[in-house]
């Protein structure tokens, strides 16, 4: 066997190998049961693509008509299909986490019906992970340019037009009112989907001034000059005032869509475990988005108007928000001072005029009097009354987050006494975790209901 025929006959060989790993996965995984619908794309997206490298792949290679390439250039052919094997593994890899056992599976129907309402033609895939962190990825963009150009193109095109990826902490998966935050990871795709960063980075502006007084601070401080230190400072700035514009939109966006259930996440979970100031290239400090999530609730909202317990609690945190940010390094203060009351106000309106309605106060209102006394009583919270037609409905994902959020910060103590006899004495961690299983009950049973009724009329 000479050289070249060796260098393709291994390079063939162990890609059909790998093939064969990939589609033993894909039936492996295959047994399980995903509650996201996005799981069984992928996994037919995986086998079809690797099924088609298996039957090309040696077709190719034995082509009478390509013997005539040098080797180096026949090589490159061949990899045309070997280079998509490894990014098909690390398709397969988003899986994980995403069966029945590691996410709660009551909330992935219905907020990908929430999510598909805001983004038609898209797909989603909810995993758990180890991180303390709640994120989004578009994938199908990114699949589409990796097969691009390559004789498996086809095959990407079958993708939903969006496909996201939504991961969450899994030791909180069953904390299900934290998944308010899931929110802002929408929000993140509309931000994507209406190119919001056209219209809202050119309003957002450097102050010349401070930048030349950042710039002198530093010289003090640095043996570099004057040229490099504005050259740093431009491309830290740079990079920052895009991401923290994307973050705070994605707030405003996610209160817009969800009301204060997603500020009352966001509170719990950033006030936890990190500085209220604390700030990165990627994200702006916690108190400037919930500043920026107040603006955006007070839209739709008047604080005066919820109940005494949940008005004492919003007002304090007005306070808590316009509270100075403690002084941060110079190119930071920079990027903080671009984002002035003005440009915090131009972020809520610009982004209320692309999401296809908004939670109201009157919404709001109507699920703590039903959906919350219902939870309160020990009642999933399974339909309610709509107003316009007088029918009942379904309870939506967002309404009940929102009255789960009611019954723990005003009525918790009325669900402890009518949850435990009176001899018991439940820790709060217990309370809370009862009221998060009337919760997760009421998303199951409202889906259940939703589908009985879709099926019943399509029949």
């Amino acid at each position: 066997m000479d050289d070249r025929t060796r260098i393709i006959s291994l390079k063939v060989e162990g890609a059909l190998d790998r093939c064969s790993g990939l589609l033993r996965e894909v039936r492996r995984l295959n047994t399980k049961y995903y509650p996201s619908a996005g799981a069984s794309v992928l996994l037919k997206f995986v086998e079809e693509a690797t099924a088609d490298i298996q039957t090309s792949l040696p077709k190719e290679a034995n082509r009478d008509d390509l013997q005539v390439l040098r080797t180096d250039e026949f090589e490159l052919r061949m990899q045309r299909y070997c280079r998509l094997v490894p990014f098909l593994h690390d398709i397969l890899g988003l899986l994980q986490g995403s069966d029945v056992d590691s996410t709660p599976a009551e909330i992935i129907p219905p907020l990908r019906r929430l999510i598909q309402s805001l983004l038609p033609g898209s797909e989603v895939l909810i995993a758990s992970t180890n991180q303390l962190n709640y994120s989004i990825t578009e994938i199908a963009q990114n699949i589409r340019k990796v097969f691009e150009a390559t004789p498996l193109e086809q095959h990407a095109l079958t993708l939903p037009p969006h496909f996201f990826v939504i991961t969450i902490p899994q030791a909180e998966s069953d904390q299900v009112l934290m998944h308010g935050m899931l929110s802002h990871e929408a929000g993140h795709g509309l931000y994507a989907e209406h190119k919001l960063s056209d219209q809202l980075l050119p309003g957002i502006k450097i102050d010349p001034e401070k930048f030349e007084s950042v710039v002198r601070e530093l010289k003090r401080h640095s043996q570099f000059g004057a040229i490099e230190l504005r050259n740093h400072i431009t491309s830290t700035v740079n990079l920052t005032i895009p991401n923290w514009a994307r973050e705070l939109s994605a707030d405003a966006l996610g209160v817009h869509i969800f009301g204060p259930a997603l500020l009352f996440a966001t509170i719990y979970y950033t006030s936890s475990f990190t500085s209220l100031d604390r700030v990165s290239e990627s994200h702006p400090p916690a108190r400037l988005r919930i500043r920026l999530m107040l603006l955006a609730l007070q839209e739709s909202f008047k604080i005066s108007q919820f109940d005494p317990v949940t008005r004492d609690f919003l007002e304090s945190w007005l306070r808590i928000a316009k509270q100075p940010i403690s002084r941060q390094t110079p190119d930071f203060e920079l990027a903080l001072a671009s984002f002035t009351d003005e440009v915090l106000g131009h972020v809520v309106t610009l982004t209320q005029n692309v999401v296809p309605y908004r939670y109201s106060q009157a919404q709001y209102k109507s699920d703590k009097k039903e959906l919350g006394e219902a939870m309160v009583n020990i009642l999933p919270a399974v339909e309610q009354l709509n107003p316009d037609t007088g029918a009942l409905e379904p309870t939506s994902f967002v309404s009940i987050l929102n009255a789960g959020w009611y019954v723990l910060l005003a009525r918790f103590d009325d669900f402890e006494k009518n949850r435990f006899r009176q001899h018991e004495v439940p820790t709060k961690d217990k309370v809370r975790r009862e009221l998060h299983a009337i919760i997760r009950k009421s998303f199951e049973l409202s889906e259940v209901l939703r589908q009985w009724q879709e099926n019943s009329h399509a029949a």
